[in-house]
């Protein structure tokens, strides 16, 4: 018996009694797998009770339906994207969750064909694209099965994007497990701050330009009208 059973028994019994929501945040999409796919059905048929339980993921993991329908009236331009169309539209067949651990995506050229047809788009809302192909949105549908759930299974990156966001990524929850807790603090550095490279810092400045080029130059020409001479002229010196 895995120790996952340890939270996972409580977590059921609790959320059925109260009709409740439990959260179980993991470090690892494997560990999440294996809770939905194993551990979950195993304590239901051990307990015989019924729950539910959904498993939800970033927009990423998820296909996009309308974004393949693009990808594919425009068609391959390379061996990569042959295969990974050739292999998507075989896998559609099967599929119930639309979920990339489903699919067999060899290195990372083919991870980056998928990522130009995967849910990771900000612009898709549920009225554009749930309603539009109907209801044939994995991340979507996802949700929607989170909503309804007693328990939800997330990994820690996800769970964290909730807390940035102000709680706009999973359903509402009053209670959480945490699970690989370890990893809780390098999950939390990634998810809560950025890096910016040397390079990155020299963009930006450029971007940002001087008195009279990029951002800074189009601020000062739409206010220069309301600046003092002597002050435009000081301004000048500094920029």
């Amino acid at each position: 018996i895995g120790k996952s059973f340890a939270y996972l028994i409580p977590a059921a019994l609790f959320s059925t009694a109260n009709n409740a929501r439990v959260v179980i945040s993991t470090n690892t999409i494997n560990l999440q797998d294996q809770l939905i796919n194993k551990d979950v059905p195993d304590l239901q048929r051990a307990l015989g009770l019924e729950f539910q339980a959904a498993v939800l993921k970033g927009r990423a993991n998820y296909l996009c339906p309308r974004r393949l329908e693009n990808f594919h009236r425009r068609g391959p331009e390379s061996a990569e994207e042959m295969r990974v169309l050739g292999k998507t539209m075989v896998w559609m067949q099967e599929t119930k969750s639309g979920d990339r651990a489903d699919i067999n995506l060899n290195g990372a050229p083919e991870r980056d064909v998928w990522r130009r047809i995967s849910a990771d788009d900000e612009a898709c809302t549920q009225e554009t694209c749930l309603n539009r192909m109907g209801g044939a949105c994995p991340f979507y549908r996802a949700r929607l099965a989170a909503q309804s759930a007693h328990i939800v299974i997330v990994n820690h990156a996800l769970l964290l994007a909730d807390v940035a966001t102000g709680n706009r990524v999973l359903p509402e929850y009053d209670h959480l497990i945490i699970d690989e807790g370890h990893h809780l603090e390098d999950a939390s550095t990634n998810a809560l701050s950025f890096r910016v490279s040397q390079f990155e810092v020299v963009r930006m400045l450029r971007e940002l330009g001087s008195s009279s080029s990029g951002v800074v130059g189009w601020a000062v020409r739409s206010v220069e009208n309301l600046i003092s001479p002597s002050d435009m002229a000081a301004f000048n010196q500094i920029a």
